[in-house]
């Protein structure tokens, strides 16, 4: 009461200066937030204070600063900074007093704001313009920007250290970058992306839109530049150009004193960077230094020389501050003191509540840690060290929702007896010895037969081929009592922690056919399908001590025989096969009578194979599990509701096609996985206010034309349903280069993201999309291919099952008729040459 009254007091001076604007009514000249308290103060609503809580931090806040700069345009500045919605009530119909844009360009703000910044814990502005004849981007200027905000403490910097990344009680800091190149940000959220930061904190950068070119006079492009004014001034601290009207405004509407970046010279980084500005005003960048003000000017203690510009002036605060009363001076400090105490009170309240709130969620609190299942239902085995791979035990805290999947008893215990075998026969031991030694003897001794072994051998091909050919790999060498040994030339320590217990599955250096394997192709004298070609294996046959089965998707029909029961009987008695492929082939193996009752009992739901296996073999390195855990906590977690992307383009050139876009939206919409946006004239235009529920679209591409796409199609028109749309795109590679451990690091934590989201859409016959959707138990849309440029109608179908689809099943052969006759198995949705595992009665109408 007693600050209301003062509010009131001391606010009286200024108002008959305020009536010839507007008339205020007195309770809006005190406390004119409180008519619509989801305006951007930001403060008050971040913490969620009450009605009380949000009138003190008005009144405390604002008087001071009206007082010390006896200004009018402050006031209006501060009524459109923090109450725009109760000012833009008051004049309709544009811009009058303090710049108030209209409702269609202030719903451009609000959903930006809603959708990207208000759930941060701090924001930093960064305003790019680049004034070279080249403009574009330029290396110097990147590390200019970086360089003053990394030693002005706006940005941390980087470290080598992956730091615990199970729990999300991190600062979120979301960087804002408003630039005509979309550069400056893609290169500074790659930066934090791919390291974690020195104090832990999690890094968000957004770019709202990306011009390349100004176009002043076109009303959609002026429209997102006074856009981008606005979020700037709603941040904490700016980083502004030097020279740069854009900046001006942006720091000064927001009452912020800018660290401005020195003009570089000879394309080379200044030393310091930047300089943080003495005042909020903007530079005169022209004045009259000579003539009847040159005097007064030198003269003058509130002018000075701008930072930014010289000649150039600009106000500043001082002079007005020593030319108080010391009444006025002390009544100053107590209000301020008030406003500090006030403020710690709240604050700690707030963060004391969120805190428990968040010890309550499943991201943050040891309770939930402790209690969640980390073994996955047995799937897992305790006793690893969890500090040296922490999504081993973590992985499963992610999930939005618990797996309604559980590995059966007999899966556990079968992967528990594998364990053991692998512990007595993997590398290192007596028996791996004594296996080795066979391989340089033409024929198998049959007295080491305790000890057989799959050896998988790393293709050419993607990621997603890699990881769905060797969960085939594994489930076949689980059924036939082998071991499996993965090649590690490739990547695959830096992405995958060991996942067996006191061993290793890693394929030693020094294995005897090491300088082999790699011209192992169907004309190798010792591949399965060649051998049976030359007919050069029959019932007499001595078994050799290794076999090379082609399992690619080139193998000819003899290859293929490998899926034939007689043949399993010859191949079994082989204590080394060595393995090349790029499919899902466990389908097949499902359609081996001898295989058939063993996999019922190891997985009775039957489209469960790849989601068991999947999770139980790959546990991501710390590095890769930190992108993952700091991406999902900094954008992904606080939605309700996660819809995952997964766009790849198979024609050549690939790249950005209209039709695959309006494809993606038509399904998203079509499926109501994504609202559609308002028409001109809807009611939603108007209502700008926070929205009750925030979806997350998570965008994994090599090519981020789609995400940008799909980001301004949102921004620029409000959803019909009012939902606020986020869109986050981590990556964007443009090329795939597989084998390039970073390139492999951010696909392996873009499939992962993808998993954790609640539905998915995914491309035609990608095994990108087939490693995300199995990883989390998900039954996509999937997307089918376009012909001739056009949209296909319908854009998109539901799939049957989680399971991979086997694009190059043997549907001819000993498993023809099989295939056609077994209930479990169904053609693939979007691919009539392949065939998938289906959870399915015992008979479907159409056989």
């Amino acid at each position: 009461m007693g600050l209301n009254l003062l509010s009131h007091i001391l606010s009286l001076k200024l108002r008959t200066t305020f009536i010839s604007y507007v008339s205020f009514g007195e309770s809006s000249l005190v406390t004119p937030c409180t008519s619509n308290r989801r305006a951007f103060f930001l403060e008050c609503f971040s913490h969620n204070t009450s009605q009380s809580s949000c009138r003190f931090l008005v009144n405390v806040a604002l008087i001071p600063i009206v007082i010390v700069k006896s200004r009018v345009q402050l006031y209006l500045i501060l009524l459109v900074r923090y109450c725009p919605l109760w000012a833009k009530e008051a004049s309709p119909h544009g811009f009058t007093f303090g710049f108030l844009p209209k409702r269609p360009l202030w719903g451009l703000v609000t959903r930006s704001y809603n959708a990207y910044l208000s759930r941060a814990d701090e924001r930093l502005g960064i305003q790019v313009r680049v004034f070279d004849r080249h403009a574009g981007y330029l290396q110097h200027v990147m590390d200019q920007i970086v360089a003053c905000t990394q030693r002005e403490n706006l940005l941390p910097e980087l470290s080598t250290q992956v730091t615990n990344t199970s729990r999300s009680k991190r600062l979120l800091k979301v960087v804002l970058v408003t630039s005509l190149h979309p550069e400056y940000s893609v290169k500074l959220k790659r930066m934090f992306w791919e390291q974690p930061t020195s104090t832990g904190e999690s890094i968000e950068v957004y770019q709202p839109s990306e011009e390349r070119v100004q176009q002043t006079d076109k009303k959609l492009h002026d429209q997102k530049a006074l856009a981008e004014v606005y979020l700037l001034s709603l941040t904490d601290n700016i980083v502004t150009s030097a020279r740069s009207t854009f900046g001006y405004f942006a720091y000064s509407l927001g009452g912020l004193r800018p660290w401005i970046l020195y003009k570089p010279v000879n394309r080379t980084a200044p030393d310091p960077p930047c300089v943080k500005a003495v005042s909020m005003e903007p530079c005169f960048h022209r004045p009259p230094l000579y003539g009847c003000q040159a005097k007064t000017i030198e003269i003058t203690p509130f002018v000075m020389t701008c930072e930014d510009s010289n000649p150039g002036l600009k106000l500043i605060f001082g002079y007005v501050f020593k030319s108080l009363g010391l009444k006025m001076k002390i009544l100053i400090t107590f209000i301020f003191s008030s406003l500090l105490i006030g403020s710690v009170i709240l604050l700690s309240f707030s963060n004391n509540f969120n805190d428990q709130l968040l010890d309550a969620t499943l991201n943050g609190s040891s309770e939930s840690e402790t209690s969640h299942d980390k073994l996955i239902g047995g799937l897992l085995k305790a006793g690893f060290d969890e500090g040296s791979c922490v999504s081993r035990y973590t992985k499963s805290l992610l999930y939005r929702k618990p797996s309604p999947y559980k590995p059966s008893p007999y899966l556990v215990s079968k992967l528990r007896r594998y364990e053991m075998l692998h512990k007595r026969c993997g590398p290192g031991t007596e028996a791996y010895k004594k296996a080795t030694e066979q391989l340089d003897e033409n024929q198998v001794r049959s007295s080491d037969k305790e000890c057989r072994y799959v050896v998988w051998v790393a293709t050419e091909y993607g990621l997603g081929n890699r990881i769905i050919s060797l969960v085939s790999s594994f489930l076949y060498a689980l059924l036939t009592e082998r071991i499996i040994l993965v090649d590690q030339r490739k990547d695959i320590n830096d992405l995958f922690c060991e996942p067996f217990p006191d061993t290793s599955w890693l394929l030693p250096l020094d294995f005897p056919l090491m300088g082999q394997i790699d011209s192992y192709y169907k004309d190798y004298s010792r591949c399965y399908g060649t051998m049976l070609k030359n007919h050069a294996i029959n019932s007499t046959t001595i078994p050799p001590s290794h076999l090379y089965l082609h399992l690619l998707h080139d193998y000819r029909d003899v290859d293929k025989m490998f899926y034939c029961e007689a043949n399993q009987a010859f191949i079994k008695n082989v204590p080394w096969l060595v393995v090349k492929s790029n499919l899902y082939f466990a389908p097949s193996l499902w359609l081996i009578p001898s295989f058939q009752t063993k996999l019922i009992k190891l997985f009775p739901q039957k489209d469960t194979v790849f989601h068991h296996l999947s999770r139980y073999l790959f546990h991501p390195t710390n590095q890769v599990w930190d992108m993952v855990t700091s991406t999902y906590n900094d954008h992904l977690s606080k939605a309700e509701e996660v819809l995952g992307l997964q766009i790849r383009v198979f024609s050549t050139p690939s790249g950005y096609f209209q039709h695959v876009m309006d494809q993606i939206v038509s399904c998203a919409q079509r499926e109501k996985l994504l609202p559609e946006v308002a028409t001109n004239g809807s009611s939603q235009v108007i209502n700008t206010t926070r929205s009750k529920k925030l979806k997350a679209v998570l965008v994994a591409s090599l090519h981020p034309e789609y995400s940008d796409e799909l980001r301004k199609m949102f921004l620029e028109r409000p959803s019909s349903t009012g939902e606020i749309i986020q869109v986050y795109q981590p990556s964007g590679e443009r090329v795939q280069q597989t084998d390039e451990k970073l390139h492999d690091q951010k696909a392996l934590a873009d499939i992962y993201l993808l998993s954790l989201t609640d539905n998915i859409v995914t491309t035609e016959r990608s095994t990108f999309g087939y490693v995300a959707h199995g990883l989390g138990g998900l039954k996509p849309w999937i997307l089918y291919e376009p012909k001739n440029q056009k949209v296909p109608e319908p854009p998109c179908v539901r799939a049957l099952s989680m399971e991979p689809c086997f694009i190059r099943a043997p549907l001819h052969g000993c498993q023809a008729k099989t295939i056609k006759t077994t209930h479990f198995i169904r053609p693939c949705e979007n691919w009539n040459l392949g065939i998938k595992l289906v959870d399915a009665p015992d008979k479907f109408w159409w056989w």
